[in-house]
């Protein structure tokens, strides 16, 4: 039997299976759903437009986020500011969709 290389990532090469836990790897088997989701966001200072981010999110989720549900920090030399974001989330379809709005967004840098 020959080794199959994972990339380091755990996964098997059709990415179907954790080779450590032998199950099937979705989202639902990581986060139970409701869920509070803490995202973290980061972008460049003068390009990161937060309240913008606050309002796609709410048409993704159907429900308003509270300005008090976000954590601000601005990196040492303010460059870049980095977010915390705590959202909500009835189910993984909105997960889902957040974080392709995030990925699609040029003015976040980094995401979590």
């Amino acid at each position: 039997m020959s080794k199959q290389s994972n990339n380091g990532n755990g996964d098997d090469p059709e990415k179907k299976f954790c080779m450590m836990t032998g199950k099937k790897q979705s989202i639902e088997d990581l986060v139970s759903f409701p869920v509070d989701y803490n995202f973290k966001i980061m972008g460049k200072t003068q390009e990161l437009n937060i309240d913008l981010l606050l309002k796609q999110i709410a048409e993704v989720t159907g429900r308003e986020i509270s300005r008090e549900l976000v954590r601000e920090r601005p990196s040492r030399e303010g460059k870049y500011t980095s977010y915390s974001v705590r959202v909500f989330l009835q189910g993984a379809a909105e997960l889902t969709a957040i974080y392709a709005m995030l990925k699609a967004e040029e003015s976040v840098v980094y995401y979590l």
